[in-house]
């Protein structure tokens, strides 16, 4: 498992160096896809904290 996240990640990291306009517009990209699933999990987590009071609140009082 080591070796193969080893050998992909430093393709990811040089597949755009040298190349300053692919790089910028790869970055942006990489910024718009994942916003949704920021907002996503900040989402699910609210919502498993809010469940989680509820239960709580249910089994206290």
């Amino acid at each position: 498992m080591n070796d193969n996240s080893a050998k992909i990640s430093p393709k990811r990291g040089y597949a755009f160096q040298g190349e300053g306009i692919n790089a910028a517009e790869f970055s942006v990209s990489t910024v718009v896809i994942n916003l949704p699933v920021l907002i996503i999990n900040i989402a699910i987590q609210v919502l498993i904290i809010v469940l989680l009071g509820i239960v709580l609140k249910g089994i206290i009082g």
